[in-house]
């Protein structure tokens, strides 16, 4: 999964998760942080890959949860 991330926007909190089911959501950790890379437009390029493997696990769901501060 990457998504972009505004530098600038502090007033959310942004959180990755995978789900299985689409009912029960884990957050991704640092440890599973591919990449972390600055755009030099005011974002960041954020890539994680999620713990699950594709051969245990055939459905993958991945989301970007944004919280208000």
């Amino acid at each position: 999964m990457s998504f972009l991330q505004n530098l600038s926007a502090d007033d959310v909190i942004v959180i990755a998760e995978y789900s299985t089911n689409l009912s029960v959501w884990t957050p991704l950790t640092s440890g599973d942080l591919v990449s972390r890379t600055n755009q030099g437009d005011g974002t960041t390029m954020i890539t994680y890959l999620t713990p699950l493997s594709p051969v245990t696990e055939e459905r993958q769901f991945v989301r970007v949860k944004l919280i208000l501060r």
